[in-house]
């Protein structure tokens, strides 16, 4: 989940499983048949073998461009949402200019 920026709840509403259930199966550690199909079919990088046994690679080797582009989209996201703070910097900057500007007529 730490490796593509997921969290329980992006999971349980884009595999469309019930609220909590990936924090109550952490607890029980086991997940149904059904929740896990859900939960591969929306994650195709994620190797089945590895969800269900624990042993083997995490990531299917053929999806690994996948990968790649997930953590680009994240990364891109953060240099967004850093984008977006010092735009709002500029404009309250700029607020405050033209308040001062105003006075000073």
């Amino acid at each position: 989940m730490q490796k593509l920026g997921l969290n329980d709840n992006r999971i349980t509403r884009e595999a469309g499983i019930s609220n909590g259930l990936i924090g109550k199966a952490r607890k029980r550690g086991s997940l149904s048949q059904e929740n896990i199909s859900k939960i591969l079919l929306t994650y195709r990088i994620l190797n089945g073998d590895w969800l269900l046994t624990g042993e083997g690679k995490m990531l299917r080797e053929q999806h690994s461009d996948i990968q790649t582009n997930v953590l680009a989209y994240k990364d891109l996201a953060d240099a967004r949402e850093k984008i977006i703070l010092l735009q709002e910097e500029q404009i309250d900057y700029l607020k405050r200019e033209i308040v001062n500007l105003k006075e000073s007529s």
